[in-house]
């Protein structure tokens, strides 16, 4: 947003570790601002946090934490707030909603998932999968206010997979997505995420830039034609394919066995009719935006960890 001109208000749950904002390229002459707010805050403080603003993005939603309320609840909580406070704000024009893939996972897994489909919270909840639930019923809330209120701005969510790439984070040690990538290569696959495919038997594992996240996002404030959900991923061929490639780019990497394909069982439980299904990415092609291929993404995030000193 800086690169290209906007002024920015970042609002961060803590100030001391955002320090670093203020030393980004393009971070000078007010064009950015740095405040205070939580997902948990009351809605004043959002209000106060939107005046005057042309957009708001809304990316913040936990990973982790204890149970329902320390995930579903401030997911949801926060969205809740976004969206009452941006139709309060009279110079919102745009909402862009980082949502996920997880609230695209509808069971029984059809051939092909495309924006249409939703996920089953319950579903979620019932497998352990809170952050998948909180996902889901976050963008539920947002789409549900935009049908009973038909306030003044438009919505747009992006629903991206996992996420990978540079990052901008200070520290020595990669966390989150990049931290889980960081492991994989030291572990392989099958010391790091075991529970890889079966957790998510049907689908090939799937990544994205975070960069071409970005991107998007900046897409859908600026076409404003551009309304409703947005897939934003690059499918990898297969499991076996994916291994080969991450080995061939990182040959430390320990090399899990083949897996057959379609995979036949879910968490154990045997799947009745066993398929890979994949995903339509035309309403993300059609805003133009790139996506890097799965090569670039892992040779791009490899040379960051090694830039770092995390990976030899």
């Amino acid at each position: 947003m800086l690169d290209k001109g906007y002024t920015v208000i970042a609002a961060v749950r803590n100030l001391e570790k955002a320090v670093y904002l203020s030393q980004l390229p393009g971070a000078h002459n007010l064009s950015l601002r740095v405040v205070h707010l939580d997902l948990l805050d009351g809605l004043d403080k959002f209000v106060a946090a939107m005046e005057g603003c042309d957009a708001v993005f809304h990316t913040a939603s936990p990973m982790s934490g204890d149970g329902e309320e320390g995930i579903v609840k401030p997911a949801v909580n926060g969205v809740n707030a976004v969206m009452l406070a941006s139709s309060q704000t009279p110079s919102v024009k745009t909402v862009v909603l980082t949502s996920s893939v997880a609230a695209i996972e509808p069971q029984p897994d059809p051939p092909v998932r495309n924006e249409t489909m939703w996920s089953d919270p319950e579903e979620q909840r019932a497998r352990g999968v809170l952050y998948a639930a909180s996902k889901t019923l976050a963008e539920r809330a947002a789409w549900d206010f935009m049908e009973r209120e038909a306030p003044h701005f438009r919505l747009v969510t992006v629903l991206p997979t996992m996420v990978f790439g540079p990052s901008r984070l200070p520290g020595k040690e990669s966390t989150g997505s990049m931290g889980f990538l960081r492991e994989w290569c030291i572990k392989g696959r099958e010391g790091c995420c075991p529970y890889y495919p079966e957790a998510w038997p049907h689908g090939h594992f799937s990544m994205v830039d975070v960069r071409d996240v970005g991107a998007l996002h900046i897409a859908c404030l600026e076409q404003i034609d551009a309304i409703g959900r947005y897939l934003i991923l690059t499918e990898c061929d297969g499991w076996t394919d994916l291994d080969k490639l991450m080995k061939e780019l990182y040959p430390a990497m320990p090399l899990s066995a083949p897996l057959p394909e379609p995979v036949v069982s879910r968490c154990h439980k045997p799947i009745a009719d066993p398929i890979v299904t994949r995903w339509d990415l035309a309403r993300m092609q059609s805003l133009g935006s790139p996506t890097r291929s799965v090569r670039q993404i892992l040779q791009q995030s490899l040379e960051f960890f090694r830039d770092r000193g995390e990976l030899q």
